[in-house]
């Protein structure tokens, strides 16, 4: 419905609804983000919620081997 008031072309925006509905929540998205090695994950709702921005601290890396 929202894609009529942009385009003339619904099918352009038919992905919208589909990809909000299946990004993650806040914490679920913190999650995965430790999940993968990141530490210090947090995030800050924005918006009442509508929008959210996560930070976190990259993992160290190991020194590169000395030839």
């Amino acid at each position: 419905a929202a894609g009529r008031l942009v385009s003339s072309n619904t099918e352009a925006y038919s992905y919208l609804g589909e990809s909000i509905l299946a990004w993650p929540d806040q914490q679920t998205l913190a999650a995965l983000i430790q999940d993968c090695g990141w530490s210090e994950v947090g995030y800050k709702n924005l918006s009442g919620g509508i929008v959210a921005v996560h930070r976190a601290t990259r993992p160290a890396q190991a020194p590169a081997p000395r030839p």
